[in-house]
């Protein structure tokens, strides 16, 4: 294993893990090699276990990096709200992290652990797999519909950390609009959840194009991004989506502010870009603690 004598020491080696709602993907974020995939355990308890199982297993790494699913409190680390983990709601997980990897070796400054919600770490990998734009939006569209926002290298937060859902994005105001249970008629979340769920055909697929058209043009709006990317389980699962959405796109772009953005397909699948940006963002905390940039293979551009 690789010393850490020295602070401004490049790290080696770093673990990625994703949670999900019903696997766990673990890696060390190449795109050479594909993640492990584990149950996600049943309780707070049994996921510490397994995420300590797999630290030892990579023989305790440098850097570990986490998303989780849900809104992780920035502050004290607590997870504040988890619907498809619920049991996670309240429990401290940084501490019980910080807890596996343990503190820095002496005189190293920099942290060994990050934390962030499974949709900010997916947007990370997705900007930096899109080159780096100075002003980037993931929207994913999966059982749930998330996204994140890059703006200039950092991720938007936005007060308490929970910037990014783009799911309620009001896209059919129709008063028989498609609606789920404990949301608004018309939300983008409500119009793709057909397609979402196994019902691909000439009559879903449109209209949930349709929606992420219009949610994208409303994004645009607030963050005049240069680049969109969509993706997600949906686009992984279905080649004819993202034609028919960059068919709908021009449909509603119009306007002069906001309008200039380019919509691409995300390039990692989700299976990846979970686990490829917790590495990435580890690495990231890392760098702004030390003062010292990794090589990129791209760059921002204002």
């Amino acid at each position: 294993m690789t010393s850490r004598s020295s602070p401004s020491r490049i790290p080696m080696r770093a673990l990625g893990i994703d949670i999900g709602g019903g696997k766990v993907r673990a890696g060390a974020g190449s795109p050479e090699a594909a993640p492990a995939v584990y149950a996600t355990p049943k309780s707070a308890e049994e996921l510490i276990a397994l995420i300590r199982r797999l630290f030892e297993e990579a023989r305790r790494p440098d850097l570990l990096g986490v998303g989780v699913p849900g809104v992780p409190d920035t502050r004290s680390g607590v997870i504040r709200r988890s619907v498809n983990l619920p049991w996670l709601e309240g429990f401290p997980l940084r501490k019980r992290l910080e807890e596996v990897v343990g503190p820095p070796e002496k005189g190293i400054k920099h942290p060994r652990l990050l934390l962030d919600s499974d949709v900010n770490v997916a947007t990370w990998a997705q900007w930096e797999a899109c080159g780096f734009p100075a002003r980037f939006v993931y929207l994913s569209i999966g059982t749930g519909v998330g996204g994140g926002v890059v703006l200039k290298g950092d991720v938007v937060r936005h007060t308490n950390g929970g910037a990014g859902h783009f799911g309620f994005l009001l896209t059919d105001p129709r008063q028989d609009a498609a609606a789920l249970e404990g949301d608004a008629p018309g939300s983008l979340s409500a119009c793709v959840a057909a397609f979402c769920q196994g019902q691909r055909d000439v009559t879903t697929r449109p209209y949930a194009a349709r929606a992420i058209a219009i949610g994208a043009a409303q994004i645009a709006r607030i963050y005049d991004p240069d680049v969109i990317a969509v993706g997600g389980g949906a686009l992984d699962h279905d080649d004819a989506l993202f034609p028919e959405i960059e068919r709908q796109i021009p449909l509603w772009r119009g306007g002069v502010v906001g309008c200039h953005y380019e919509v691409r397909r995300a390039p990692l699948s989700s299976d990846q870009a979970g686990v490829t940006g917790a590495v990435a963002m580890a690495l990231h905390a890392w760098e702004l603690a030390v003062g010292h940039r990794f090589p990129r293979s791209g760059h921002i551009v204002d």
